[in-house]
């Protein structure tokens, strides 16, 4: 099957705050690329979803910074040990936050 992707993913194994449909829970972040990302999870989401990701990464000068990610389940995936988890689409957002993210992917 031919790589659908236009940036590679990374393993990025961090925790991540989730929010979708008005609940928030803490996630874990597998791996991640500038256009999207990969979290195992047992949430009941369905392949379209809105979510939110908050993510904490390191900026260009090393301080911590949290960042807000909005982004679109593109597919539901399972995961290591009989678990469950989605891929996400990240949604075009502002310039610091998408730098941020492809800073720790690349």
């Amino acid at each position: 099957m031919p790589e659908r992707r236009h940036t590679p993913r990374r393993p990025l194994t961090v925790p991540v705050y989730l929010t979708a449909g008005g609940r928030c829970r803490e996630e874990r972040l597998l791996d991640a690329s500038a256009g999207g990302a990969r979290l195992l999870s047992d949430a009941r989401l369905r392949v379209g979803d809105p979510v939110k990701l908050f993510v904490e990464v390191l900026d260009h000068r090393g301080r911590a910074r949290t960042a807000l990610v909005k982004a679109t389940v593109a597919r539901a995936i399972p995961g290591p040990r009989g678990a469950r988890g989605f891929g996400v689409r990240f949604q075009p957002g502002a310039r610091d936050t998408r730098a941020l993210l492809t800073a720790c992917v690349e």
